[in-house]
């Protein structure tokens, strides 16, 4: 399940898809106790999962379908990050929200104003550009393609 690091892939060793500095920060804040990437269990990926993507990206907070699309893109991307590309696609549909990537109560109020499969699909397609970018800035990314966009089908299944 350990999985070293790639020549394109800069995430570094990881394990139950947690990179070894995320290890490092969840032993930092007290969610684990070691920063051992090779004796990381499952239970443990868990509880950092939980702690730093679902509830620091506020995902518990939101509807069925669009939570599973916004902590997927914590995951991939970074906290701050999902919140700029739910925030952009929001936006997208009419509303008016700073893109700062904080998920706070204008976000979530903004959420109830749209039908959360329309937020989602949008969502689905400004991460799927998000990617597009991506390769445009650096061609090497290319090899992650396939990966990205299977991702995305299986979280648009998942989700709707």
């Amino acid at each position: 399940v350990l999985k070293e690091k790639s020549k394109n892939d800069t995430g570094g060793p990881t394990k139950y898809g947690i990179t070894w500095g995320t290890l490092c920060r969840a032993y930092s804040q007290g969610i684990v106790a070691h920063a051992d990437i090779t004796q990381l269990t499952q239970e443990e990926a868990r509880l950092i999962y939980k702690a730093n993507y679902w509830t620091a990206s506020k995902a518990d907070r939101m509807k069925w379908g669009l939570c599973l699309v916004h902590f997927d893109t914590a995951v991939n991307s970074g906290v701050s990050s999902a919140g700029k590309l739910l925030q952009a696609t929001l936006n997208s549909m009419g509303s008016k929200l700073s893109e700062d990537g904080i998920v706070g109560p204008k976000t979530l109020a903004a959420i109830d104003k749209y039908e959360v499969n329309d937020i989602i699909r949008a969502y689905l397609k400004m991460r799927k550009a998000l990617y597009q970018r991506i390769v445009e800035r650096d061609p090497r990314q290319k090899v992650f393609w396939n990966g990205w966009m299977a991702r995305l089908r299986a979280i648009e299944k998942g989700a709707l």
